[in-house]
C-alpha cells in the first residue's frame, strides 16, 4: 500500500530532499526479513537515511515518514554513546520518493535510476516477496 499523506509537495522541498539524500541517503536493494514459502529471501527497493541525534534530526526524519512514510528509529550504536536517528521508506512508497525527487537528484541520480529500474522488473515479474532467482535471465541483466 503507497502512503500518500501529501500529494502536493512544493518543488523547493523536492529538491532539498533530494539534497539531503545526496548527502545523507542511501538507495538500496535489500533482502526482506522473511523467508518465501520457496525458499530463499525476497528482495525490495529501500531508500535511507540517519542523522546523528538531536530534536532537529529527528524533526526532519519524523517530517519525511509523514510525507512518504516509512520508519524512524533511535539507534545506539555497540560501541561508545553514539546515538542516531534512522528513517527508511520501502516498496512502493520509496517508488514515489525516488520519482519525485529523481530530476534533482545529482549524486544519487544512478542509484535512484537502478532502483526504479529494479521496482519495475520486480513489479512486472514478481509477487511480493518474490526471491530474485526467480526472475527470467533477461529481466536480471537488464
Amino acid at each position: 500500500m503507497c502512503y500518500h499523506a501529501n500529494m502536493d509537495i512544493h518543488p523547493t522541498d523536492l529538491a532539498w530532499i533530494a539534497g539531503f539524500l545526496d548527502g545523507e541517503g542511501s538507495v538500496m536493494i535489500t533482502r526482506t526479513g522473511k523467508a518465501v514459502s520457496w525458499g530463499g529471501r525476497g528482495l525490495r527497493l529501500t531508500v535511507a537515511a540517519s542523522q546523528i541525534k538531536s530534536d532537529a534530526s529527528e524533526a526532519t526524519l519524523r517530517w519525511l515518514r509523514g510525507n512518504y512514510g516509512g520508519s524512524v528509529h533511535n539507534v545506539k550504536r555497540s560501541y561508545g554513546d553514539y546515538r542516531y536517528w534512522f528513517w527508511q521508506v520501502t516498496g512502493q512508497n520509496a517508488v514515489r520518493l525516488l520519482n519525485e525527487v529523481l530530476p534533482y537528484l545529482r549524486l544519487k541520480r544512478r542509484q535512484a535510476r537502478d532502483g526504479l529500474r529494479f521496482a519495475a522488473i520486480r513489479q512486472k515479474y514478481a509477487p511480493v516477496g518474490y526471491h530474485s532467482r526467480h526472475l527470467p535471465n533477461k529481466a536480471q541483466r537488464s
